[in-house]
């Protein structure tokens, strides 16, 4: 009976393939060590240490994992929520009531709606 191990071990990659997996760890391993240095300067740290790698590869891989239209739920939410700040100022300058709760509706919407883009799956 043959050894599954190493018929598995033995699978030569294409040309391609071989690429592609060089192209995805270069990026994994960037996208790794500039959020472990982030967490390190976070906290103030002189070095950055196993904890900081072991906290951003759990981000990484996170990041990776999340679905397409939370991004995009994150960016119309962060758009609704400028937006109500600038119309909240304008409404309150003219004292128009309606635009007020308007503005405000608008502001929670984006609130939810970044909330909603920024839980983790």
């Amino acid at each position: 009976m043959r050894n599954r191990e190493s018929d598995v071990a033995s699978k030569t990659l294409h040309q391609d393939a071989r690429d592609r997996v060089f192209v995805l760890v270069d990026e994994f391993a960037a996208a790794l060590i500039t959020q472990s240095k982030l967490l390190a300067y976070l906290e103030k740290a002189e070095l950055v240490l196993t904890k900081h790698v072991e906290q951003a590869t759990t981000m990484v891989f996170a990041r990776r994992q999340q679905p397409w239209w939370l991004g995009i739920t994150q960016t119309l939410g962060g758009a609704l929520v400028g937006a109500f700040v600038a119309w909240f100022v304008s409404a309150l300058n003219e004292k128009n009531t309606a635009q007020i709760a308007g503005s405000v509706a608008v502001g929670f919407v984006g609130v939810i709606l970044v909330f909603v883009g920024t839980r983790r799956v």
